[in-house]
């Protein structure tokens, strides 16, 4: 058998909330390429095993993590087993969005993209089911993508193993923006439905509010720059300063302390950054512009705390 030119991995877990035959079912609908020249693989993230009869109905590889560790450990699991050209993640509780949409992969694939990336739809409930559109350049989300597999080789970039809940934010921020190539498709290649016993949405979404570990991605993310691409390492601290004013507005964090604490350590990590001249100016102005651009959404966002938000991030930097 030759080389597949597509890995689709398909972490799950039966706890929350897959959906595994309805996802197997818009790939095995897919038309316009050959099914035989794509691999599934589906891991199990450390809970009960999915129902021998759907394992043996559909064309999947089946791998198991011992233990739960998180969407993140499960697709680099997937990886490291993986032989596809190209690399696409679909989460266990959601979905292709039509039958043509592994077609549009593919001939994209041709010229060797490092990335391709395509919009998606939202599954909400707004009076009944609707959905809502996200466009085709989305940094924080691992689906309506595929990687290329040598290209993620040659970067080293892995899934990180410490992060449970924002492991998109790290992986595909960094996937994309150190990209020599990206590939926009234009029709939506994704549904990613409603499910409340999620990772994102489970206990009142509780992620949302763990606004200390989007920070820490955010780090880690630096950190990776720094030996992979470091002329990006102060633009990107500046960008992430301004975005830790606007986040914290939009999900108020429920440990505020924790907060705090890792931003200190990205201040830290990155101080030489922070004391360049003019450093709180451009803060500033990133975080207003981050504002501006979100009110629509976000009405009650407001900058009478910027000031006060720079001025603790100096008086942080200089006792750090």
């Amino acid at each position: 058998m030759s080389r597949p030119w597509l890995s689709l991995i398909i972490p799950y877990h039966l706890a929350y909330g897959a959906d595994l035959e309805r996802a197997l079912d818009s790939v095995m609908a897919q038309i316009g390429i050959d099914l035989t020249a794509i691999e599934i693989l589906l891991v199990n993230d450390g809970g009960p095993a999915a129902p021998q009869r759907l394992l043996t109905r559909y064309p999947v590889r089946h791998l198991t993590l011992t233990t739960n560790a998180g969407a993140g450990v499960a697709r680099q699991y997937g990886m490291d087993q993986a032989c596809g050209d190209y690399l696409m993640f679909i989460d266990a509780d959601d979905l292709l969005a039509s039958p043509i949409v592994l077609n549009a992969f593919e001939r994209a694939a041709r010229q060797a993209p490092d990335v391709i990336t395509a919009p998606f739809w939202q599954e909400v409930k707004d009076q009944g089911i609707t959905y809502i559109p996200h466009a085709s350049i989305d940094r924080s989300a691992a689906y309506a993508k595929a990687y290329r597999r040598a290209y993620l080789d040659a970067l080293g970039l892995r899934w990180h193993p410490a992060l449970r809940v924002y492991e998109d934010l790290y992986f595909v921020s960094l996937a994309v923006d150190l990209a020599a190539t990206v590939a926009t498709l234009t029709q939506p290649a994704y549904i990613w439905r409603l499910n409340q016993a999620s990772t994102g949405r489970r206990d009142h979404h509780a992620m949302a509010s763990a606004m200390e570990v989007w920070v820490e991605a955010q780090r880690m993310r630096l950190q990776f720059l720094r030996t992979h691409a470091p002329q990006r390492c102060g633009h990107d601290f500046y960008e992430c300063l301004g975005d830790v004013y606007v986040h914290a507005q939009i999900y108020p964090p429920a440990r505020l302390n924790a907060v705090r604490r890792q931003v200190r350590l990205l201040l830290v990590e990155n101080i030489e950054f922070w004391r360049r001249p003019g450093a709180a100016r451009l803060v500033q102005a990133i975080a207003t512009r981050r504002l501006q651009n979100r009110r629509l959404q976000w009405p009650a966002l407001s900058l009478a705390g910027l000031p006060a938000y720079t001025a603790w991030l100096e008086e942080q930097a200089w006792t750090s």
